[in-house]
């Protein structure tokens, strides 16, 4: 009696490269739509700021390259 896993023969080359790229582009589209997500939400994000008198993206923290020492 063999189990059910060694009745099937081995996936061809063929069908592991579509598996492949199936799992990468499934991997890219993934990371796009979060990249693209972000950039939306942190949009709204800086119009709702804006609108409000709080924009913090104005408030420059770090040295500038104009100024002096």
């Amino acid at each position: 009696m063999g189990s059910a896993m060694n009745d099937r023969p081995p996936p061809s080359p063929r069908r592991k490269e579509k598996a492949g790229l199936l799992i990468a582009g499934i991997v890219i589209l993934l990371a796009l739509f979060i990249f693209v997500g972000r950039n939306f939400w942190h949009g709204e994000e800086l119009k709702e700021e804006q609108s409000t008198g709080e924009n913090v993206a104005n408030a420059h923290t770090g040295p500038s390259y104009d100024q002096k020492p």
